[in-house]
This record gives C-alpha cells, structure tokens and sequence, in this order.
C-alpha cells in the first residue's frame, strides 16, 4: 500500500473505492491497484494505491509468501 503513484509501473484504477481506515479514525480510499518495481530485480504485485495514505506499507507476511522466502529467527 502506498501513496506514491511515480513508483507504479502498471495501474488498474477501481470504479468503486474501498476504504482503509488509517491510526487516527478516518478513512482513506483505495483508488487503484498495481504493480511496483521497487529494484530493478523486485517487481511488487497487487499494490494497492491510496493517495491519502501517510505512509507506504509492506506486508513481510506476503512478501515471503509470493517470493518463496523464509525468516529465520
């Protein structure tokens, strides 16, 4: 999730926009989703783009998953 659209590569824009509810009670909505090339060897999936989002989010959970990685602690 992030509200930086210079970094999508691809973008599919929604026609109904979903909220996410942010830390200080409002919501923001979700106005398309895509795909992020974070390195030249990283490309993210299904990045969801919310213009009004303070910060960028990364799930480690389905990082790892979608990547076939493994955290060892």
């Amino acid at each position: 999730m992030t509200c930086i659209k210079q970094k999508f590569i691809l973008l599919n824009f929604f026609n109904k926009f979903l909220p996410v509810n942010i830390i200080d009670g409002t919501q923001a909505p979700i106005s398309s989703n895509g795909v992020v090339q974070t390195t030249p060897s990283l490309i993210l999936t299904d990045v969801q783009y919310v213009p009004k989002f303070p910060v960028s989010l990364l799930s480690i959970s389905q990082f790892t998953i979608f990547s076939l990685c493994f955290i060892l602690s």
